[in-house]
């Protein structure tokens, strides 16, 4: 058969399969309805010809698919952007001017999924008690918006800062208003683990026929796609990147370990995830991916497991010790004897050249990196330098500030869910210990993986999800809890403070 019909086939199977293989931890119908797009997504993509018609068609999908409950249309949102490769793009046009704006698919469910609630959603819980990481990702847009101006033109300029707004700022604050109560964090880990499922089983199709099956949509728009083998496998990079498909791999893992806490998932079909998720990592063979994956599994046994006096100690070890030691160690360590494939001796000169970078633009880095004598060894054949960490991606364009205001919001969310139990000891062993232990695992996660690629596919629109979900949920406990207190004072100091209602009530008055 075809190459058409062959990846329509394999495509379907690998949807197939994910569905039956659906959570059913928790009741969720967003998954009914994503599991249905992913399903007709796939002959959009492998069959229409034109890039702006898939998106279209697609969009439209999204637009009949999505909940007719605002609140229910963060699951569907996380489900169903990564479905059309970050390949897939099409200009705008506009009179006048070369075109609008760049549209890819997580702009077409903004504007199709998510306006709605950004329009008419109430004001958020988080808006009132979680505020500083929305400053932030603003002020980061403004940040990247203004600076866009240093080497373009004012057409260009106001463009890039409109494409900034709907990556940052305004999916921000549409899903934001969605993670209104914390019950809804239960939903989005079954999202998680469903779009691990579907992801993973895509990476077995793809294993099985040695043939990246979405490859097929970047080929047929004109993208170059090259297969890489490492070890005798396929790196599997499904509709994202092999480094994101291995992080999508390690929520779905994060989730399982949650719903297994939570007793809510049996032994054998925690099994079967835990298994597929894993081959789907290790088919990625990105190893930032695979120690990101690690990681996060360690951090929800850390704010399950471990003992409570010693958290903050071990805490601040790790920050002030084990991150700099390890820092130091990846800059001089001589990775030859492990590393075939040269990229970790790359990563080193990528490093050293930006501190020389930054030593000369201290503060708001460099728009015309591309063109100092510190960069020309690390230039590449298509006149790129491969950003392999997105922290010194920044530090480059952006220097300080631009660091300092892209760290700003995830070191609050990190602190305001650390500082969630306060003086409220029902927390403890309470659903919302294993809630802020599954954040705190996939913020490491996400946060270790962001030093180890560039901010390629869909990387940015993953990390304002979590920041919207992290905020959303902080908020909404805290509301929570402030509407506890209103009714019951004696609520503030906890529920082992309260007096025993049986001895009260038979003390003599």
């Amino acid at each position: 058969m075809g190459p058409t019909v062959a990846a329509t086939a394999y495509g379907l199977a690998a949807m197939v399969a994910a569905f039956v293989f659906r959570p059913r931890s928790v009741p969720n119908r967003d998954i009914f309805r994503a599991a249905v797009f992913w399903v007709l997504s796939v002959p959009v993509l492998f069959i229409l010809p034109l890039p702006m018609l898939m998106l279209a068609t697609c969009g439209a999908l999204a637009f009949a698919l999505a909940p007719p409950e605002k609140g229910d249309r963060l699951a569907f949102y996380l489900l169903v952007f990564p479905a059309v490769p970050a390949t897939v793009f099409a200009q705008v046009p506009f009179p006048g001017i070369n075109y609008l704006f760049m549209l890819d698919f997580p702009r077409v469910v903004f504007f199709c999924v998510l306006t709605a609630a950004f329009l008419s959603a109430a004001r958020p819980p988080a808006a009132r008690y979680a505020p500083t990481i929305g400053v932030f990702v603003v002020l980061l847009t403004l940040l990247f918006s203004v600076m866009a101006f240093r080497d373009e033109n004012l057409t260009n300029g106001l463009r890039m800062g409109f494409n900034y707004a709907l990556i940052y700022a305004l999916p921000f604050f549409a899903l934001v208003r969605l993670m209104n109560t914390d019950e809804s964090l239960d939903k989005v880990f079954s999202s998680f683990m469903f779009l691990a499922c579907i992801l993973g089983f895509t990476a077995l199709v793809s294993q099985a026929t040695k043939w990246n099956i979405y490859d097929f949509v970047s080929m047929r728009v004109g993208q170059p796609v090259f297969a890489e083998f490492r070890g005798g496998f396929l790196r599997i990079a499904a509709t994202l990147n092999v480094a994101l498909t291995g992080f999508v791999m390690g929520l779905g893992l994060i989730a399982v370990s949650y719903f297994r806490s939570r007793r809510r998932l049996g032994f054998l079909m925690a099994s079967i995830y835990r298994a597929l998720f894993a081959a789907g990592a290790f088919f990625t063979y990105s190893r930032g991916a695979w120690i990101a994956v690690i990681l996060g599994l360690l951090v929800y046994l850390f704010f399950t497991k471990a003992p409570r006096g010693l958290r903050p100690a071990m805490i601040a070890a790790g920050v002030f010790i084990g991150a700099p030691a390890a820092i130091v160690f990846a800059l001089n360590a001589d990775f030859g004897a492990i590393d075939a494939y040269g990229t970790f001796a790359y990563r080193q000169e990528l490093l050293r050249a930006t501190w020389i970078h930054f030593q000369q633009y201290p503060l708001f880095g460099d728009a015309l990196f591309y063109s100092r004598p510190h960069f020309a060894h690390l230039v590449q054949g298509e006149g790129i330098i491969d950003f392999v960490n997105r922290y010194v991606q920044i530090v480059v364009e952006y220097g300080a500030v631009g660091l300092i205001i892209f760290l700003t919001p995830w070191i609050v969310l990190v602190l305001g869910l650390l500082k969630l139990p306060g003086r409220h000891q029902d927390f403890w062993g309470s659903p919302a210990e294993h809630q802020r232990a599954a954040l705190l695992a996939i913020i490491a996660s996400f946060l270790f993986l962001t030093a180890t690629s560039s901010d390629v596919t869909y990387f940015k629109q993953f990390g304002v999800a979590i920041l919207a979900i992290g905020a959303g949920y902080i908020g909404a406990v805290r509301a929570k809890r402030a509407g506890q207190t209103a009714a019951d004072p004696a609520a503030a100091r906890g529920d082992l403070d309260q007096p025993d209602l049986a001895e009260a009530a038979a003390r003599p008055a």
